[in-house]
């Protein structure tokens, strides 16, 4: 379903097509951060070529190209899991069968456009015939509104012989050449309880859709400070049991889930179903260094300091090997906050805490920045220098 091999389509058609996929490169380029590129394509071999093409011109591309029921299920699932470069992008590749497992697959896509777009950060090539683009707009309409403007692949000479693409529909067309997005926008959900009922019903039936939308309304639940959606979510027995007994399809839910239970204050639970995660030969790095935080932050709050200070020293360091400041900048966090437990008339704690800041300042995390400077400030007074805390605290 995914891929990021070498290119296979080295044919004409990279000429025939060199001032479109050129004029892709360059938005590519200038982009910052996520954005939705719809592109009209007659067929999946000129998306394929599209994709070749950037990857020998130093563009890192992960391409989707799902062929059965259950990867359509899966699409939201797989682009909530993706790692884009800096200077990456995402490619998925549509189809002219509209299905009903097409629908289901958008549906999710629509349900999850938030947690998506914040997690590829990185632009979203959505190519395919035009029947497959008005179907993303009828099916996916909140995920469809945070559109740029389309585009349509057309070959260099206008007048190629066999070349027509499909007439454009109304519709499609717009205005901008930008449209504006922000992660503070979030579409218009259901009711929450109609929500919960849907997860309920999709874990029992479609168990793909029910773990993409368990993990997508817990996450923004959580972002959200929405505690009594957690606290709702949480008591969901199916999400327990699969918190429980990770499998490759559950184990970023289990790690929501564990983030969760931290939340409402649950350390064991949360030390649960991180060990389960850490036991499982399997499972990614990333996915087990974010594991070892959860374990540390649930055992300090269990009291146990000096085995949550081993799990923080753990995680810190796989996650400076991987490249992941966020999950560092949190390591470092709860290193300084142990430490300042252990050793209290100790400054290596301000230390830990103070470059838990320099890390924060390199993220797009409010939520932890905000951490890593109260938890700065809070050590600042436990070592009696009040004017440090306050400034801090203002």
């Amino acid at each position: 379903m995914t891929g990021t091999g070498e290119p296979s389509h080295l044919t004409t058609t990279e000429e025939r097509f060199s001032a479109a996929f050129s004029d892709t490169r360059r938005v590519i380029d200038l982009s910052q951060g996520f954005v939705l590129f719809p592109i009209q394509v007659p067929g999946p071999d000129l998306a394929r070529a599209l994709s070749d093409w950037l990857h020998k011109n130093g563009c890192h591309v992960h391409v989707i190209d799902p062929q059965s029921a259950d990867e359509w299920a899966a699409l939201a699932l797989v682009l909530h899991s993706l790692k884009v470069a800096n200077n990456g992008a995402v490619v998925v590749i549509g189809t002219r069968d509209l299905t009903a497992a097409l629908d289901r697959g958008l549906h999710l896509v629509n349900q999850s456009r938030d947690t998506i777009a914040k997690q590829l950060g990185r632009p979203l090539l959505w190519c395919g015939p035009r029947s497959f683009l008005e179907r993303t707009m009828d099916e996916a309409p909140d995920f469809w509104s945070i559109r740029s403007v389309e585009r349509i692949f057309r070959p260099n000479n206008p007048e190629e012989v066999g070349w027509a693409p499909a007439p454009e529909k109304e519709e499609l067309a717009t205005e901008n050449a930008e449209s504006e997005f922000s992660l503070d926008n979030s579409p218009g959900d259901a009711p929450f309880q109609d929500r919960v009922n849907l997860i309920q019903e999709a874990l029992s039936t479609h168990p793909v859709e029910g773990v993409v939308l368990a993990r997508a309304a817990l996450d923004e639940a959580l972002r959200g400070e929405r505690l009594g959606e957690v606290v709702t979510l949480l008591r969901l027995p199916q999400l327990a049991e699969l918190s429980q007994q990770p499998t490759v399809l559950t184990r970023d839910l289990a790690l929501t889930v564990a983030k969760a239970n931290l939340k409402m204050g649950q350390p064991q639970e949360a030390l649960t179903v991180a060990g389960a995660l850490l036991v499982d030969p399997s499972v990614s790095p990333l996915q087990a260094t974010s594991a070892r935080l959860v374990r540390g932050e649930a055992l300090a709050s269990l009291g146990q300091r000096s085995a949550a200070l081993d799990e923080f020293q753990k995680a810190e360091e796989q996650a400076a090997q991987q490249g992941d400041v966020s999950t560092q900048a949190w390591a470092q966090i709860g290193l300084g906050k142990v430490t300042l437990h252990l050793t209290p008339l100790d400054d290596t704690a301000i230390e830990m805490l103070e470059r838990a800041n320099v890390l924060a300042a390199q993220v797009d995390d409010a939520t932890l920045k905000r951490e890593a400077k109260s938890a700065l400030a809070d050590a600042y007074s436990k070592l009696f220098d009040e004017r440090r805390a306050k400034l801090l605290r203002m």
